[in-house]
């Protein structure tokens, strides 16, 4: 349950501030930067954790290894997507909302 709850606040973290810089002319503070810095350490904490944790319930820890796997690929398939995407740029700096 706190795997699920972290990922939404994530999610909808990550959203709102990419929102928040479109809508902002895509200038990045020094406050947001050490934001995402602070960020990115707890995310790394938190998934060694996880990762520490299905170590230790090994037989078992194999089934939530995989699904964090799982999630793991698909996100770096979005990024890598959007990362290629010119349409999506073309929209995000031309469109007005």
């Amino acid at each position: 349950m706190r795997f699920a709850q972290f990922s939404i606040f994530v999610i909808f973290f990550i959203e709102n501030s990419i929102k928040f810089r479109y809508l902002a002319g895509n200038k990045k503070s020094v406050m947001e930067k050490i934001a995402y810095v602070l960020l990115a350490i707890v995310a790394l904490c938190w998934l060694g954790a996880i990762l520490y944790g299905m170590v230790e319930a090994w037989p078992f820890g194999i089934i939530g290894f995989i699904a964090l796997t799982a999630f793991g690929l698909l996100f770096a398939k979005v990024v890598k997507d959007r990362l290629k995407s010119k349409e999506d740029d073309y929209y995000s700096e031309n469109v007005d909302k």
